[in-house]
């Protein structure tokens, strides 16, 4: 056997195992990753980039490529052996080259590519820039019966990543402690947001504070007195009829003014802000932010007041509550025993797991109260008790429908 043609044999399957190891390692690599490996200013990154800008077009040198050599090394092949073995030499080239190309022009360098996709990448796109460049009029040719076909077809182009692959990748992330638990939380919350209506975050009518408009300052004030709102909804009549907004600096200046038996009525109260409650809270952040305003007043279909939400209420959806000033620090869990803790309804799945050392099983970052309601398919009256597993639950105080105390003891097995 000649050894330059062995030499040319060798380089035809080793540029099959390129081709096959380029396409494997760019189609690994996240245009995110690129992003940054750009942003680092890493070597070769920007030609990387401008190569994963048109995947079609990458895909069609690389295929092209692996082609044209993987053809011509079988074609070589059977020649050569054709030469030395005659007839017998087809199905010998048949068969050795099927082994050589599926060992070291598929499996070998795709492996290898799966380990070091980000440094061969980084690697390969010059030269496959350059294929491109010198293959433009079959990609012109290739490109626009992909688009014709795409347009007989009815293909759409489909979205490289979806809202939930990046939860999916979020939580990934937050099991194998490339990202926080916290972290994670926000990912989620972040990619939620647009999906929650105000009714789902509204304080309810039956917990709103309100002024009737024939009250006094002097009502106001010993009002203010005991509530830590900025603003105060006021009504005619009755809750469902909202005339307007009065803020405690505006009853302070009324005060400091001596003016204490003014009615509200004959104040120029603010105009309250009205949304339905079907209104998404992503598009009402906006128009806060537009508007300038930091509270709305929400109806239901009938009209009627069904709550109230704030910019704070809004927020809370991303960063998870806030506490300010105002708010008492409140004990999320309470450990009675080693087999009994009492937690209020808003505490986090993955605390009362971590502080109990259970398994709940459901979105961690949900409140216990959603898993109580989850399994009762009601809203539970005080005192109900349900079982999940050798866990028993008791709700232990509820207001206005919402689930705050819940007691849970561990049975002994």
């Amino acid at each position: 056997m000649e050894t330059h043609r062995i030499l040319l044999l060798i380089l035809l399957i080793l540029l099959s195992g390129i081709f096959s190891a380029s396409e494997t390692a760019l189609t690994s690599i996240s245009m995110g990753r690129v992003h940054s490996l750009v942003k680092n200013k890493k070597r070769g990154a920007k030609k990387l980039e401008k190569l994963k800008s048109n995947p079609n077009r990458l895909l069609i040198t690389i295929l092209i490529g692996n082609n044209v050599v993987n053809i011509l090394a079988s074609v070589y092949a059977s020649v050569f052996f054709t030469e030395m073995y005659g007839s017998a030499g087809p199905g010998i080239a048949a068969g050795m080259m099927t082994f050589l190309l599926l060992m070291f022009g598929e499996i070998t360098p795709k492996s290898i590519a799966i380990r070091y996709s980000e440094g061969i990448s980084l690697f390969i796109s010059p030269f496959l820039l350059m294929l491109e460049l010198l293959l433009f009029p079959i990609m012109w040719l290739l490109e626009h019966f992909l688009k014709m076909q795409k347009h007989i077809f009815g293909i759409n182009h489909e979205k490289l990543i979806t809202e939930d692959e990046l939860i999916a990748l979020a939580s990934i992330g937050a099991e194998e402690g490339s990202i926080q638990r916290q972290e994670k939380e926000l990912i989620e919350n972040v990619l939620e947001f647009n999906d929650i209506e105000v009714k789902e975050i509204m304080t309810p009518r039956t917990e709103m504070d309100c002024l009737e408009e024939e009250a006094t300052v002097r009502e106001a004030a010993h009002f203010i007195a005991d509530h830590t709102h900025t603003k105060i909804p006021v009504y005619r009549e009755s809750i469902d009829n909202i005339v307007g907004l009065i803020s405690v600096r505006e009853i302070l200046e009324y005060v400091a003014k001596g003016k204490m038996d003014i009615f509200l009525k004959d104040i120029n109260l603010r105009k309250p802000y009205i949304i339905p409650n079907t209104k998404k809270i992503n598009v009402l952040l906006q128009e806060f932010q537009r508007k300038r305003n930091n509270l709305a007043i929400i109806v239901d279909e009938h009209g009627g007041t069904a709550g109230l939400v704030t910019i704070e209420d809004i927020l809370e959806e991303i960063v998870g509550e806030i506490i300010d000033e105002h708010d008492k620090e409140e004990e999320l869990i309470k450990i009675i025993d080693k087999n009994t803790v009492v937690v209020q309804g808003k505490t986090p799945i993955y605390e009362v797991n971590e502080s109990f050392g259970i398994e709940l099983l459901m979105e961690d970052y949900k409140p216990i109260s959603a898993l109580i309601l989850k399994k009762l398919k009601h809203i539970p009256k005080q005192g109900e008790k349900f079982q999940i597993d050798n866990l028993i639950f008791r709700v232990e105080k509820i207001t206005r429908n919402k689930i705050d105390l819940v007691k849970i003891e561990r049975q002994k097995i």
